[in-house]
């Protein structure tokens, strides 16, 4: 995916965890995601949203980026809001017309 690709899907994943009152919560560094509460992973990937987007335009971070937007993802799925094949299918190029 392109930057714009990456800051549109991350705009898209925000505007459904805000218009669900999740709030922007940083979990602390030493925490297990498999032993995090659903909203507490709902509220983290909120909060990622906002980190993907700051690294997205750099091309030196380009690669933190994209392993902020797959943490992002991760919170989302471990949450139950999508399967991995989901994710998989939001990842791909989307054909033009």
């Amino acid at each position: 995916m392109t930057p714009a690709e990456i800051i549109a899907l991350t705009n898209q994943l925000e505007w459904l965890l805000t218009r669900q009152h999740i709030p922007k919560v940083q979990v602390p560094p030493g925490s297990y995601f498999g032993k995090m509460k659903k909203e507490q992973l709902l509220a983290h990937a909120n909060f990622l949203c906002d980190e993907v987007r700051k690294y997205a335009d750099d091309s030196e971070h380009w690669g933190k980026a994209n392993r902020l937007f797959a943490s992002l993802q991760m919170c989302l799925s471990f949450a139950g809001w999508y399967t991995l094949q989901e994710l998989q299918m939001m990842n791909r190029p989307k054909p033009y017309d």
